[in-house]
């Protein structure tokens, strides 16, 4: 059986389908693991630490595209603070940018890694 877009129920349904390949690369990159989460001692300062453990790491991106779909994200996260490109809104291109820092790639024109607020 083959399911086009017009199969969809919703709208949430084609973000889900959408971001799932980017979900999929986020859990192989950071290696999910049993570990439960344990809530920062401090806030978030580098843009793109989401998850606020002081660096940027597939986690972030993975919570990034997990707020993204409507699913909830451990208390303590700070979604906001995800806004790789600076552009004051937090989208799927964000994740792709906070991935491609954490893998070493060239992203210096964006200010992921960098001092929030700098």
């Amino acid at each position: 059986m083959t399911i086009s877009w017009d199969d969809q129920p919703n709208k949430s349904s084609r973000s889900r389908a959408i971001c799932s390949p980017l979900l999929c690369c986020a859990l192989l990159l950071c290696g999910v693991s049993a570990t439960p989460y344990v809530a920062p001692t401090k806030a978030a300062t580098i843009v793109g630490d989401v998850n606020g453990d002081g660096v940027v790491t597939p986690a972030d991106a993975l919570a990034i595209l997990t707020s993204l779909v409507g699913d909830k994200v451990p208390a303590g996260y700070n979604i906001a603070n995800g806004d790789a490109d600076g552009d004051g809104q937090i989208t799927s291109l964000d994740a792709q940018i906070i991935l491609a820092y954490a893998v070493g790639l060239q992203v210096s024109q964006y200010p992921v890694g960098k001092p929030a607020g700098s």
